[in-house]
C-alpha cells in the first residue's frame, strides 16, 4: 500500500518534471496526462495556466517584433521616397539654372576666343619691340587664365550641386555657401533685371551643417523670391529686389531672403510648407522647395520661418544652431 500510495504521488511529480524539461527547451506544446483530484491536480491546473501565459506572451512578442520590422522598413521606404523626392526638387532647381548657367559660361568663353585672337595677332604682326609683344601676351593669357577659372568655378559649383546628397555634419563656412549658391543663380536675376543685395556679417564662426542641403535651401528661397518678383514686376523697377542677409548670436545664425513682391495671401500662409502646395502654374514648379527646405532646417534642430504682408513683402528666416545631432542619418 505505501508503494502503490507513493507511486500514485511521484507519477504526476515526474510527469510535470518532464514537461518542466520539456518547457525549458522550448516545446509549449508537450501534453500533461495527470487526472487527480489532490494537490497535485491544483498543482498541474497552475502548470497549465502558466504554460497558456507564456504562449500568450511569446505570440505578442512575435507579433511585436514583426511590427517592429514593418515599422523599420516603413521607414526605410520614407527615408528612400524623401530622398528621391529631394534629388526630384534638386533636379527641378537645376532646370531652372540651365539657361543662365550656360549664358554664364558664354561670357568668358567668348573672352577666352578674344584674347587668344589678340595673341595670334600679335604674334603674326611681328612688331620690332619684342618687349612690348611680350607684355601683350602676358596680359592676354593672365586675363584667358581667369576666364578660365570663371568658367571651371562656375561648372563646379554646378556639380556640386547636383551630386547625391553628403549627409555628414561637417564644419562649413556659411560665406562659402551663399557663395556658391549666388554663383549659379546670379544670371538668372540679372536677366529678369533683379537686383540683389547680400549681407554677410563678419567673423561668422563655422557651422555644423550638411553644405550641400543649406545650399540647397538658399536656393529655393532665392527661385521662390525671383519668381514672386517677375510676378509683380514685370519688367525694371527699383523696388524689384531680394535682401539677402546673414547675421549670428550666441546660439547660431539666422538666414534671411527677403523680397518685395506681392506677399503671400493670408488664406494659403498655413500651407505653404505643406508637399506639392504650390500657387504657381504646376508647369513651373512641383510645390516642393518649401517643403523640403523646411523639413531641411528641422533636421539642422533649425526652424524656417516667415514673415509677410500681402502685396508688399514676403521674408524667410532659416535659423541654425551652432550645435548640431551627431547622427549622421
Amino acid at each position: 500500500m505505501i508503494w502503490f500510495f507513493a507511486k500514485k504521488i511521484t507519477k504526476p511529480i515526474e510527469e510535470l518534471v518532464i514537461a518542466t524539461n520539456e518547457l525549458n527547451q522550448g516545446n509549449l506544446d508537450k501534453e500533461i496526462n495527470i487526472n487527480a483530484k489532490d494537490e497535485i491536480n491544483k498543482l498541474v491546473t497552475s502548470f497549465r495556466l502558466m504554460v497558456e501565459r507564456i504562449k500568450d506572451t511569446m505570440a505578442s512578442r512575435d507579433e511585436l517584433i514583426t511590427e517592429i520590422a514593418r515599422r523599420e522598413q516603413l521607414e526605410e521606404a520614407n527615408l528612400a521616397m524623401e530622398s528621391n523626392l529631394r534629388n526630384q526638387q534638386k533636379l527641378e532647381s537645376i532646370g531652372v539654372l540651365a539657361s543662365g548657367v550656360a549664358h554664364e559660361i558664354n561670357n568668358p568663353l567668348n573672352g577666352i576666343l578674344n584674347y587668344s585672337q589678340l595673341i595670334s595677332d600679335v604674334i603674326k604682326d611681328k612688331k620690332e619691340n619684342c618687349e612690348d609683344t611680350r607684355e601683350e601676351i602676358d596680359e592676354y593669357s593672365n586675363q584667358i587664365i581667369t576666364e578660365t577659372n570663371r568658367i571651371s568655378g562656375i561648372v563646379n559649383n554646378l556639380l556640386q550641386f547636383s551630386r547625391k546628397n553628403n549627409l555628414a555634419f561637417r564644419k562649413s563656412n556659411i560665406k562659402n555657401i551663399i557663395d556658391d549658391t549666388l554663383s549659379l543663380t546670379n544670371t538668372i536675376l540679372k536677366q529678369d533685371q533683379i537686383t540683389i543685395e547680400v549681407d554677410v556679417s563678419e567673423n561668422i564662426p563655422f557651422i555644423e551643417c550638411r553644405p550641400q542641403q543649406l545650399q540647397q535651401v538658399v536656393m529655393n528661397l532665392l527661385t521662390n523670391a525671383h519668381d514672386a518678383l517677375n510676378e509683380k514686376y514685370p519688367n525694371y523697377s527699383d523696388n524689384k529686389k531680394i535682401e539677402l542677409k546673414v547675421r549670428s548670436d550666441e546660439k547660431g545664425i539666422r538666414i534671411t531672403v527677403k523680397d518685395y513682391g506681392n506677399g503671400i495671401a493670408k488664406e494659403v500662409q498655413s500651407k505653404i510648407f505643406d508637399p506639392f502646395f504650390t500657387t504657381r502654374d504646376r508647369a513651373k514648379g512641383t510645390g516642393l522647395g518649401l517643403s523640403i527646405s523646411y523639413g531641411i532646417i528641422e533636421e539642422h534642430n533649425g526652424k524656417l520661418s516667415f514673415e509677410s504682408v500681402e502685396g508688399s513683402y514676403t521674408e524667410f528666416h532659416a535659423d541654425l544652431p551652432f550645435v548640431q545631432p551627431l547622427k549622421e542619418s
